[in-house]
């Protein structure tokens, strides 16, 4: 009985990691982009991302999440709407202190692609075809300009 009771209540014995995912757990050799084919979306992006399982949830059909070793994160949703009916493109258009508007510039797409003006990076790119939303951004906390690569990623993206 002593030996339960004093198994109960001692102190746990383990290692708890905290903060950014290390590297261990995004091996980084891997230098070739990847390739991700949705049901209505399929696009290109660098290795240095994990794919996130995660659930459509409120509405949206197809919900993607990635993730790299650095804190960068890309989070790609499809749903049924416009961009008069987004509610993600009308608090950013009432919030034009904090974000700038610029037209998506893709030939295949039509849309906007917002900017957030203060620390950290955000860039969301809302992309419209036929009665389907593509919404694809890509934040950092601790900022950087990682325009490139979102435009990188951006230009793969293909609506199916």
């Amino acid at each position: 009985m002593w030996l339960i009771i004093r198994i109960n209540t001692s102190p746990a014995v383990g290692h708890i990691q905290t903060g950014q995912p290390g590297p261990e757990r995004f091996p980084s050799a891997d230098t070739t982009p990847h390739s991700l084919n949705g049901k209505y979306l399929s696009f290109t992006y660098p290795s240095a991302y994990r794919p996130v399982p995660t659930q459509p949830n409120g509405g949206r059909l197809e919900v993607i999440n990635l993730i790299a070793a650095s804190g960068k994160e890309i989070a790609i949703s499809v749903s049924k709407s416009s961009l008069a009916e987004d509610s993600g493109v009308r608090f950013r258009r009432l919030n034009a202190s904090l974000y700038s508007e610029e037209p998506l510039r893709l030939a295949r797409h039509s849309g906007v692609v917002f900017t957030k003006r203060d620390e950290g990076f955000e860039k969301t790119a809302f992309a419209v075809k036929g009665e389907l939303l593509v919404t694809l951004a890509l934040s950092h906390a601790s900022g950087g300009d990682y325009s490139d690569e979102f435009n990188a990623i951006l230009d793969s993206l293909v609506l199916k």
